[in-house]
């Protein structure tokens, strides 16, 4: 059954705050989005039922969004398939390729780890941006249907992640891809498995990663916010945000880790070093609860010398490309699209 907290519990809402000053201005309402809201929050509200099962609620996340027109089209622009590959405990995942008809050899190859709290979503979760990529970009899109929690929490989520990034390295001839051009690509708990399979394949001694694209990442447990180094004030700003709102957030984050500890493995935040990464595009909305860990991020991949290239959608909710006619989702899709292009040539 889908029951949530009924308040956040890491970090509790105080009737009392105030926006912080770095940051806090970034949650004025875009006037457009303010109008979308109520719709929003009733959507949002029909989905979150108590006596919705597990089942039925994953199923609802998994609707496909119509492509606007001009944009690609599956079929007709971009050829697409699907394959299991093996994960190192035996068990077989599902990945989905993305290449577009009139695909150039030596295409780059994106890595789409799709968001949905780690416990629901699939490849449909961000398909048109997976279209666009494969459309507009020299690049092979895979898509990976990893195990969700909270019949697989971590490190479930994170191993498919990394295996299938080993798969694809491995296979890359096979999918019409350069291994030696591989762009990691994830939005929300896709971020976060995004940012922590590239701090794995560093050391690991991984080759071939050439960027990051960390879409509205979750980069911290909120238990955990380093409160003492970065201003980190958007759970409790942003703590009704449509999309997400931070008890139900805390709800994702429990089934995944239900006794979270200080580990980096899914609190990239808290690595030791973030030297030596690969060239970071980080995407942050200011409606989110999720904006100040994505920006503290992108400070600390700045201070330690990693290329990084912040963009905050102020008074926008999490993820909100959902919103398809809103002219600052077509520069979301613009940013990611001219990104790629850097390292797909």
């Amino acid at each position: 059954m889908v029951i949530t907290k009924k308040e956040s519990e890491y970090v509790p809402a105080d009737p009392n705050f105030k926006p912080l000053p770095q940051f806090g201005h970034f949650g004025e309402l875009d006037p457009e989005y303010a109008k979308l809201r109520p719709v929003m929050n009733t959507m949002m509200e029909g989905l979150w039922q108590p006596e919705t099962s597990l089942e039925d609620f994953r199923k609802a996340w998994l609707n496909d969004t119509p492509a606007p027109e001009d944009y690609p089209t599956e079929g007709r622009d971009v050829l697409t398939k699907t394959r299991m590959i093996p994960t190192r405990d035996g068990t077989e995942i599902e990945i989905k390729l993305y290449m577009a008809k009139n695909k150039s050899p030596g295409s780059s190859m994106v890595l789409r780890y799709h968001g949905g709290g780690w416990v629901v979503g699939g490849h449909c979760t961000e398909h048109l941006e997976n279209l666009m990529i494969a459309a507009w970009t020299n690049s092979v899109v895979v898509s990976i249907d990893y195990r969700q929690a909270p019949e697989h929490r971590f490190p479930y989520a994170l191993n498919d992640c990394f295996d299938a990034l080993i798969w694809c390295r491995d296979n890359a001839a096979s999918i019409g891809a350069d291994a030696s051009k591989i762009i990691l690509n994830g939005s929300s708990a896709g971020g976060n498995l995004a940012s922590v399979v590239a701090l794995m394949a560093r050391d690991e001694g991984f080759q071939g990663i050439v960027a990051q694209i960390l879409s509205f990442p979750v980069t911290c447990h909120p238990k955990f916010f380093p409160k003492e180094a970065y201003e980190m004030g958007s759970y409790q700003q942003n703590c009704n945000d449509s999309v997400v709102t931070a008890a139900r957030m805390e709800w994702f984050w429990d089934l995944y880790v239900p006794e979270p500890k200080d580990n980096w493995r899914y609190s990239p935040l808290l690595a030791q070093s973030l030297k030596d990464l690969p060239p970071a595009l980080i995407v942050a909305a200011g409606c989110d609860i999720h904006r100040d860990e994505a920006i503290a991020y992108a400070e600390k991949l700045q201070q330690e010398g990693v290329d990084t290239d912040l963009k905050v959608y102020k008074g926008m909710p999490h993820c909100f490309y959902m919103l398809q006619t809103h002219p600052q989702t077509a520069d979301y899709y613009k940013r990611i699209i001219e990104f790629v292009k850097k390292f797909s040539g």
